[in-house]
């Protein structure tokens, strides 16, 4: 006779044939841990984090489908089953990658002196930072860290300075613009020159200071400045022999040192003056000398005698003789 049957059923074992994978994400991506428990009897699952049950992680997988920085961390499994014991995975490692992110920013506006130094910085936070300065949104070749330096600052340096910040995630980030300013220190490109004029005539000096940030003038007379003389030009409107030197003048600006302008020499001719007339009149005896003179003052005298309003010919010194009088010679000389 034969037994009815005996049916044996046998269950599985809990059993992990591909544990979750190590994982590196950037910060606000998905992240999906996955386990293969095989044929495993009656399985069930507890996903943990850094050794504590994560709840409502009862699932095959676990995915965060927004990560963050507190995400990161030692991700495993337990499988359970109808048999024991329990298996745990091993632990996979989470590690977020921070996005790039600018914590402060380059200095919005700065004004310069030319040659002095000028330096942009800016602080960023995220994973494998790298930098790009721009001027006026164009790449400066080499200024690839936090900092950026012009140890000698020229005009052409002015502009608008930024910095874009990359990392290992994206997108990357701009900083705010950083405006150079340049402030030119004093300079002259053209000084005063040397003038004659007679006196009672109105002289001008004048100075081209080019493109000076802030500038101011100050006009001096031989070496002393001149009362309210703060301008680009100087003008004496009417001239006096006293007026005569050497003027020159100080270029100040915002920016240090100032310069002065080399020395204009100002030479004022005197106009001509009689200071001894002629006898009044003379009586003198046919064939006798007669002669007259005059004493005269000014800047490069010449003489021309006439007689009765006639030049007379060869008479240009300040005195004039006729050697034997004659008849003819009366008149009136001048």
């Amino acid at each position: 006779v034969t037994s009815t049957a005996s049916i044996l059923t046998i269950r599985e074992n809990p059993e992990i044939i591909a544990g979750p994978a190590t994982q590196t994400v950037c910060a606000g991506q998905s992240v999906t841990f996955n386990v293969n428990v095989g044929v495993t009897t009656g399985v069930s699952y507890q996903w943990r984090k850094n050794g504590s049950n994560i709840v409502g992680a009862t699932s095959s997988s676990y995915t965060i489908a927004t990560t963050a920085s507190t995400d990161a961390g030692s991700y495993d499994v337990i499988v359970s089953g109808t048999c024991t014991p329990p298996v745990t995975s091993a632990a996979a490692t989470l590690t977020i990658n921070a996005l790039p992110a600018i914590t402060a920013q380059p200095v919005a506006s700065q004004a310069i002196c030319e040659g002095s130094a000028a330096s942009f910085s800016v602080t960023a936070s995220g994973t494998g930072l790298s930098y790009q300065w721009k001027k006026n949104g164009v790449d400066i070749s080499g200024a690839t860290s936090n900092t950026y330096t012009i140890a000698t600052t020229a005009t052409a340096d002015a502009g608008t300075y930024t910095v874009v910040v990359s990392g290992t995630c994206s997108p990357s980030v701009t900083s705010t613009g950083a405006v150079l300013t340049i402030q030119e220190r004093p300079e002259i490109i053209t000084g005063p020159t040397t003038q004659t004029v007679c006196a009672g005539q109105s002289v001008t000096f004048s100075v081209s200071a080019g493109v000076t940030t802030g500038v101011f003038y100050q006009w001096r007379k031989n070496g002393s400045n001149i009362v309210g003389a703060t301008s680009s030009s100087y003008t004496i409107a009417t001239t006096a022999s006293t007026d005569a030197g050497s003027y020159d003048v100080i270029v100040s600006g915002t920016c240090t040192p100032p310069v002065t302008s080399t020395a204009a020499t100002l030479t004022i001719n005197a106009l001509p003056a009689i200071t001894a007339q002629p006898v009044a009149s003379q009586a003198i005896c046919e064939g006798s000398a007669a002669s007259f003179s005059v004493t005269a003052s000014g800047t490069g005298l010449t003489y021309q005698w006439k007689k009765n309003g006639v030049d007379i010919s060869g008479a240009t010194s300040n005195t004039y003789t006729i050697a034997t009088t004659a008849t003819a010679d009366a008149g009136t000389y001048t």
